[in-house]
C-alpha cells in the first residue's frame, strides 16, 4: 500500500523540486541584484542598509528553498 502511495506521489514531487529549483534561482538572482545596490550605495546610506537586509533575507530562502527542493527529491 504505501509502494503504491510512493508512485503516485512520483510526479507531484518531481512538480514541486521543480518549483523549488525556480524559486531557489530566483532568489539567487535577488541575491546578485542586491549585492550590486550595496555594493554600489553609499556607505552609510538608508539604501545600503536596505540592500543588505534585504540581501541577508534573499539568502536564506535561497538555502531554504534548495534544501527543500533536496528533500522533496529523496
Amino acid at each position: 500500500m504505501a509502494d503504491a502511495n510512493l508512485t503516485e506521489n512520483a510526479p507531484h514531487a518531481k512538480l514541486a523540486a521543480e518549483y523549488l529549483a525556480c524559486c531557489s534561482d530566483t532568489f539567487g538572482n535577488l541575491t546578485a541584484i542586491l549585492k550590486a545596490i550595496a555594493k554600489e550605495a553609499p556607505e552609510h546610506s538608508d539604501i545600503r542598509k536596505l540592500a543588505g537586509a534585504g540581501l541577508m533575507i534573499s539568502e536564506d530562502y535561497e538555502n531554504l528553498a534548495d534544501c527543500w527542493r533536496e528533500e522533496v527529491k529523496q
